[in-house]
């Protein structure tokens, strides 16, 4: 992948967003690759000659690097960061651990977005997949914890909201998996990689991040809705119900966040394109009712 930049960023900067500290170790897989998308993967592969990505949009994974040194260096005693390596269907799996004693800490630093819901389900996956791979060392792990950073926390939208977090850290101790069900993620996660280098598997709802399209009713000259429905047919018998001749139903198109703003070849796959491409045919046949 080629690093660009398109504004002008310090030379510096430039090359700290390009460095990257994680060794493969000969490994086919890490745990982190095995989590992501395989048609993502398989893309990448295709077309890694072809990729850019501007420096300016590698900042954030710059400042997690650093905090997480820094934390790193700040653990308590006991901890340890390693390379754990075991041996799966063939294929050598690995992942770079931070545990301290029986405990495996990561931190994330996210979007308020990314925790709204709870604890990301990719994030249970990883640590337990990372789980495992200590286990294969004799190191039993018996908690499981992400530390939440996140970077667009507003403490005016805490003060208002209070189902907004309410700091700037949200802790989650993650369900324990059995290594029998450990294992056999691992394993259906290698075979889905493995046959996508032979047949392009499509990304489903949870891998585009998909917000489904809603209709609102809203108050004229409002924007804030009064209620949300998956339906239109739904929307209208609100406002038939209500009687106020001041609501009307507004299409709130869905999206694919990951697909539109953090894929990063988006642009070569068919799948977003074509959803791209009726998104665009159904707004232009439908508006307000």
């Amino acid at each position: 992948m080629k690093i660009t930049n398109r504004h002008g960023l310090p030379d510096p900067l430039v090359r700290a967003v390009a460095w990257s500290d994680r060794d493969r170790e000969g490994c086919d897989y890490t745990v982190t690759e095995l989590l992501r998308p395989a048609r993502i993967a398989a893309l990448e592969r295709k077309h890694a000659d072809e990729l850019e990505e501007d420096a300016s949009d590698r900042i954030w994974a710059l400042m997690g690097s650093a905090g997480h040194e820094v934390l790193r260096r700040s653990a308590q005693a006991g901890f340890a960061e390693e390379r754990a390596i075991a041996e799966v269907l063939g294929k050598k799996v690995g992942g770079q651990i931070d545990y301290c004693k029986d405990s495996i800490w990561d931190y994330k630093f996210t979007s308020v977005w990314a925790v709204k819901d709870g604890p990301r389900k990719e994030w249970e996956d990883q640590l337990n997949c990372y789980r495992w791979l200590a286990l294969q060392y004799g190191v039993h792990i018996e908690k499981l914890t992400i530390v939440a950073i996140l970077r667009d926390w507003s403490k005016l939208e805490a003060g208002r909201d209070a189902s907004y977090p309410q700091s700037q850290v949200k802790v989650f101790d993650l369900p324990l998996w059995s290594p029998e069900r450990a294992l056999a993620f691992i394993e259906e996660r290698i075979k889905v990689h493995e046959a996508a280098k032979e047949t392009l598997p499509l990304c489903t709802s949870e891998e585009t991040w998909e917000r489904p399209t809603k209709w609102a009713v809203v108050k004229r000259g409002a924007t804030r809705a009064v209620k949300l429905y998956d339906t239109p047919q739904e929307a209208s018998r609100h406002i038939l119900a209500a009687e106020d001749h001041r609501l009307l139903a507004e299409r709130r198109p869905g999206s694919h966040p990951r697909c539109a703003d953090y894929c990063s070849v988006s642009k070569f796959c068919e799948q977003y394109q074509e959803w791209k491409r009726t998104c665009s045919e159904a707004l232009d046949s439908s508006g307000s009712h």
